[in-house]
């Protein structure tokens, strides 16, 4: 099976809390350990709204991960050095019937703030 490539794709991080280990009293000891992912694909979600004059608002990001790539709905994803939340169940694009290619891991993005 083909898997595309995005020879202009940058790299983004995923930002997961994992266990490392236990304390004292038995409970499990997270921490944050990210990972590079490269070859990414990044757009703005928008939406329109007819309010002020202005037509388009970004809402968010939406990112294509290669193909394979793991995402939990509790990660964080660093793009261009900016958090953003996972805010929906990321979609794994299944086998192209035509092309016999994958597009790869489609997640929709909100940007953290305060």
């Amino acid at each position: 099976m083909s898997q595309p490539t995005f020879p202009y794709g940058e790299d983004v991080a995923i930002a997961r809390r994992e266990v490392v280990g236990v304390d004292q009293y038995g409970n499990d000891v997270r921490e944050l350990v990210t990972t590079t992912i490269p070859g990414a694909v990044v757009w703005p979600r928008t939406s329109v709204e007819y309010t002020d004059a202005r037509d388009t608002v970004i809402t968010g990001m939406t990112l294509l991960l290669p193909p394979g790539v793991t995402v939990e709905p509790t990660d964080r994803i660093i793009v261009r050095d900016e958090l953003y939340e996972v805010t929906a169940m990321p979609f794994n694009w299944a086998q192209n019937p035509w092309t016999n290619s994958r597009a790869g891991v489609q997640v929709e993005l909100q940007r953290v703030t305060g």
